[in-house]
């Protein structure tokens, strides 16, 4: 394939997962040899990561006449946009009035039910725009729901090899991210009370920040709980001892468009739970390396940990193994990125004008003026 110029909107910088998504897919177009522009709508503690790789972003405000205007006047002809996450839905928006190649790579769920309802002109562009990516299977029956163009490319985690122990006397279950309500931990903490009662040899041990009105009343509730153990929140080193420490990881989210933790569990080899809900359970197959159970429902999630308790928990970790090498890894997802590439060079926008893109108001005046002099 030819050198292709390539650009892609970012909501912000922020070191979350929808930018560092998007630096992985930044990388994979330049390691196949394409040139890639990024712009921004925010800032944010990711800006060095995207110098660091060798890019030269740029912030633009978030406002459709200075996108359009930026766009217009670039001495730049691009063969594909790809704009990320509903943020920069006015960035769609204009550059899809040309006649160039748009993606919409759409990475919420609740969010964009509540923006339906919120936003008329996000609404109305979203229910008919042509061309939307998103990075799970749920969230694909989401955003289903407003319309049926929407294809999807699964999030991938990079492969840290890690060291499998085997499974000791004691089953410790684990928790990890942010300790808030649409994460489900109460359902999670209710599941382990109620199995602890039949089985005295389990542990749950929850990491995250919990310095907020739902986790403190989740940590008051649990305060003479002795085999339940608030970490706090863990970092780099530290988040792969929490993996090392744990045989089980349990992702009770209520919705979570593609809950990265999830593939990071397959990646280190422990036993997944998660909800139907959680994105990222693409990674789980029934009975095999875990079980994915009904959301809100502490019964379903407890009968899951008993059933991993009467398990070969040791093979399961195995398994787990083997759907990251098969689901999981940024090689495959970089595979199917360049195939979305490949796949969009001629699915151009309908009904885009059909003009040249870039042009100048100076040199059309200057040729209007050769034609009448």
């Amino acid at each position: 394939m030819k050198q292709l110029k390539i650009l892609l909107i970012s909501h912000d910088f922020t070191v979350t997962g929808a930018p560092n998504s998007l630096l992985r897919q930044a990388k994979y177009f330049k390691s196949a040899g394409h040139e890639v522009d990024i712009w921004s709508l925010g800032g944010g503690g990711l800006l060095p990561r995207y110098i660091e790789a060798g890019f030269s972003p740029i912030i633009i405000e978030n406002r459709a006449i200075v996108i359009d205007s930026i766009f217009r006047n670039m001495n730049k002809k691009y063969d594909f946009i790809l704009c990320n996450t509903i943020v920069t839905y006015k960035a769609v928006k204009v550059l899809s009035q040309y006649n160039t190649p748009v993606v919409w790579f759409v990475r919420e769920t609740q969010l964009v039910d509540m923006w339906m309802e919120s936003t008329p002109k996000f609404a109305a562009l979203f229910k008919k725009f042509y061309n939307i990516y998103t990075v799970s299977p749920y969230a694909a029956r989401v955003l289903k729901k407003y319309n049926k163009n929407v294809r999807i490319i699964k999030n991938a985690i990079e492969d840290l090899n890690p060291k499998v122990k085997p499974t000791g006397g004691k089953i410790v279950f684990g928790y990890i991210g942010s300790i808030i309500e649409v994460k489900g931990v109460d359902f999670l903490i209710d599941a382990f009370v109620e199995l602890s009662k039949q089985n005295k040899n389990i542990e749950l041990r929850i990491a995250g920040n919990y310095d907020n009105p739902y986790g403190q009343e989740l940590r008051q509730k649990t305060k003479d709980i002795k085999n339940i153990i608030w970490v706090g929140e863990v970092q780099c080193a530290e988040k792969c001892k929490f993996f090392d420490g744990i045989d089980v990881l349990c992702v009770p989210s209520l919705d979570e468009p593609c809950a990265l933790t999830v593939i990071e569990g397959a990646m280190a080899s422990k036993v997944l739970i998660a909800s139907e809900n959680t994105g990222g359970n693409y990674v789980i197959k029934n009975g095999s390396n875990g079980y994915i159970v009904k959301t809100a429902d502490s019964t379903s999630l407890m009968q899951a940990m008993a059933d991993v308790c009467k398990a070969d928990i040791d093979a399961m970790k195995a398994a787990s193994r083997q759907m990251y090498l098969k689901h999981g890894t940024t090689s495959r997802e970089k595979r199917d990125v360049l195939r979305m590439l490949h796949d969009n060079l001629d699915n151009r926008p309908p009904n885009a004008e059909k003009l040249p893109r870039i042009f100048s108001l100076n040199k059309i005046f200057v040729k209007l003026k050769s034609l009448f002099s």
